[in-house]
């Protein structure tokens, strides 16, 4: 985790950093417009959330795929 914080302090105010916060901005944006757009056509409710954690992940892909493996410091 030190490695993350000492990147983010490294890149914090650079060209990348803020490009990068620009297009999250962007894709945010569009996500939710594509969202209401479906909800409006198909009646169909989505939900968009900015992060979501590795722990998350697996855990749903571990549900969904029963049998396939998943490897990393994750409990059962």
């Amino acid at each position: 985790m030190a490695r993350k914080h000492q990147l983010r302090e490294q890149r914090a105010g650079t060209v990348i950093n803020l490009t990068s916060a620009k297009q999250e901005s962007r894709l945010g944006r569009a996500l939710n417009a594509v969202a209401e757009r479906l909800g409006e056509e198909f009646g169909v409710s989505l939900d968009h959330t900015r992060e979501w954690r590795l722990a998350e992940v697996i855990t749903k892909l571990r549900a969904a795929f029963p049998g396939v493996p998943f490897f990393g410091s994750l409990p059962r």
